[in-house]
């Protein structure tokens, strides 16, 4: 998807979600997301895309939870971190045991 695409989604999305009345709104949001998340949650131990749906339900939990939100905004930054490479410089053992895999001398 473009971002693009998605700006206008996401537009059209907070637009609906602005215009329900509260209540309606807090409910929706807490089935909806609920939903996601405990299906998540059941794809841990039954074949499905786990990784995918406990994020979304968490997502859609965060606009009316402020626990959800300090969750996801958690899990974003472990992800970032696990996504950056060690650093080099830091277990020579392990780089030279890595060439050494590889067939580097």
């Amino acid at each position: 998807m473009s971002p693009e695409t998605r700006r206008r989604w996401s537009h059209h999305f907070h637009r609906v979600h602005r215009r329900l009345p509260p209540t309606l709104r807090k409910v929706l949001v807490t089935v909806v997301g609920g939903a996601l998340l405990l299906v998540g949650v059941a794809m841990i131990l039954l074949p499905g895309p786990a990784f995918l749906m406990i994020p979304a339900g968490l997502a859609v939990l965060s606009l009316e939870y402020h626990w959800a939100h300090r969750l996801m905004t958690r899990a974003r930054s472990l992800a970032r971190r696990l996504r950056r490479p060690p650093p080099r410089d830091q277990d020579p053992g392990l780089q030279r045991l890595t060439r050494r895999g590889f067939g580097v001398p």
